[in-house]
C-alpha cells in the first residue's frame, strides 16, 4: 500500500457530494479555520484582550458517518452502564440522511447553511491574531476558551462547510490518499 499524497482541488459543493455519496464511517483528516467562541469575562472578571480579533486552525483525525448511538453505548458498556443512550436532534437543524450514520446536517432556518458532523479521535489547534497572524499561545487564550471534555467521552463536533479548508481522506478505489483542498 503507497503512502503517496495526491492533492486535488475541489469545491465546496464538490465536497457536499463526496462526503454525502459515502456509506458508512470514513476516517479523514480535516483542516477547519473558524473564529473560535470566547467568553468575553473570565471566571475571574478580567475582560477578554481577544474577544472577536482571533481564528482557530484546527487539524481534526476524526470519522465522518460514524454511528454515535453505538459509540456512546458501547463506551458506557464498558464502564458497565446501562446502554440507554439516545441522540436528540439539533432545534436548528435535521440530519441529511435520516438514518444513523447521518453526517451531513441542513439548518432548518434557511435551508441554505450545511454543517459537516465528525468524530474526533484527536485533533490540535492554532490561534492566531485576524489581520496579521502572529500566533497565541493557548495558556494565554485559555481563561477565556471552555474547550476541556469530559473524562472518557465520545467527543462529536460540527463544522460549517464554509470554515473547512481541506480534507485529506482515502476513497474505496484508490490506493493511496488524496487531500482535497478547497476553493
Amino acid at each position: 500500500m503507497s503512502s503517496r499524497i495526491e492533492r486535488v482541488d475541489i469545491r465546496r459543493n464538490q465536497l457536499y457530494r463526496l462526503i454525502t455519496s459515502r456509506a458508512g464511517c470514513t476516517f479523514i483528516a480535516l483542516d477547519a479555520e473558524y473564529e473560535p467562541q470566547l467568553a468575553i469575562v473570565d471566571n475571574r472578571g478580567r475582560v477578554c484582550p481577544y474577544y472577536g480579533k482571533v481564528i482557530c486552525r484546527s487539524h481534526v483525525n476524526c470519522a465522518v458517518g460514524a454511528d454515535f448511538e453505538r459509540m456512546v453505548n458501547n463506551a458506557r458498556e464498558r464502564r458497565g452502564e446501562r446502554r440507554n443512550f439516545r441522540r436528540r436532534g439539533e432545534p436548528w437543524g435535521e440530519y441529511f440522511r435520516h438514518d444513523n450514520d447521518a453526517a451531513v446536517i441542513v439548518d432548518t432556518r434557511d435551508r441554505r447553511r450545511r454543517y459537516i458532523q465528525v468524530m474526533v479521535m484527536s485533533r490540535t489547534r492554532d490561534y492566531r491574531r485576524k489581520g496579521n497572524l502572529h500566533r497565541i499561545e493557548h495558556d494565554d487564550i485559555a481563561p477565556w476558551i471552555d474547550d476541556t471534555p469530559p473524562v472518557d467521552t465520545v467527543l462529536c463536533r460540527r463544522y460549517k462547510w464554509q470554515n473547512i479548508r481541506a480534507i485529506q481522506m482515502r476513497t474505496l478505489n484508490d490506493e493511496h490518499s488524496k487531500l482535497y483542498n478547497i476553493i
